[in-house]
């Protein structure tokens, strides 16, 4: 623990910031050493909560005025995944999409190939309209829905973040258009795009008790990566979820854990920029968390 004098001298210098965000980003010394002592919470009670840790909080009300902006439930899933997953998880949906408009074709091929002339890939086709793509393959016409459309599509990084931008959470934008989650993933953008979503409907939440942790990460090739990063869970329980690549083991090294997972989160962004210098830039080894890897142990960096 530093001196008295020495910790004054931090205490004074969070009070220049209006938010913890500002607070790591101009004052990365000082607020390190606040997180590192645990005296985050007893620095910075003046300090704002950024709208970003204050995910929207779904009810019958909310999620049924956000439904009544769609006319039809595709729409409603694609554009508002939160609001429609929360309605299906409270069996609302009935009640919230009464006013859209329920279409019963009579799907013969015809009905099908005309509803598939409609769309440019087949990912918009299967998304926007899955009733007409299980019959084009029940019917076994997929080839004929699918002969004017772009089959493997040229994705760029605007046209990425555009189609993110429809997206509430990662899970959703990624089972819609994978093509395009693997494009961001492969070109370093991933968190770009992603950086308007709620994160806490289906993995982590700011507000719940959370672990900032450190994993070593053993390849086939004899090397090794570090990864840094943060989970309401137990953090040897993450590494089921990771999707593991090809790569000879994961161990959990060491685990700072917080009351509030937005001081998680702070934390962790500190020590990415205090050691950017060793991110990971070669090709992903594992499924999710590529933009946490490192080449040096952090967890005996931060120490020193």
């Amino acid at each position: 623990m530093p001196r008295k004098l020495d910790l004054e001298r931090h205490f004074l210098e969070a009070r220049k910031y209006k938010s913890r965000s500002e607070f790591a980003r101009q004052s990365q010394g000082s607020y390190y050493l606040l997180w590192k002592h645990g005296l985050l919470n007893e620095a910075c009670p003046h300090m704002e909560i950024s709208a970003r840790y204050v995910p929207p909080k779904w009810d019958r009300e909310a999620v049924t005025a956000v439904a009544a902006r769609y006319a039809s439930r595709a729409e409603f899933k694609r554009c508002a995944g939160g609001a429609y997953t929360y309605a299906k998880d409270k069996k609302l949906l009935d009640e919230v999409c009464a006013h859209m408009k329920v279409l019963r074709k009579r799907w013969d091929a015809d009905a099908v190939l005309a509803e598939a002339r409609k769309f440019s890939t087949p990912s918009e086709f299967k998304q926007a309209c899955s009733s007409g793509y299980k019959h084009a393959c029940r019917l076994k016409i997929l080839d004929q829905a699918f002969a004017h459309m772009n089959r493997k599509a040229e994705w760029t990084k605007d046209r990425v973040i555009e189609v993110a931008k429809g997206f509430s959470s990662v899970p959703a934008f990624r089972e819609s258009f994978d093509g395009a989650y693997k494009y961001a993933l492969y070109n370093g953008f991933l968190d770009e795009a992603c950086e308007h979503m709620d994160e806490s409907q289906y993995g982590f939440d700011d507000r719940r008790e959370a672990s900032l942790y450190f994993m070593e990460i053993s390849l086939n090739d004899g090397g090794s990566l570090y990864k840094v990063g943060i989970t309401n869970r137990n953090p040897t329980r993450r590494i089921s979820g990771m999707g593991v690549g090809l790569v000879k083991s994961i161990v959990v090294i060491g685990v700072c854990r917080y009351r509030l997972g937005r001081d998680a989160r702070m934390a962790e962004r500190a020590l990415h920029r205090r050691f950017a210098a060793f991110r990971y830039s070669g090709p992903p080894v594992l499924s999710n968390g590529n933009t946490e890897l490192f080449t040096k142990n952090i967890a005996i960096l931060a120490g020193e």
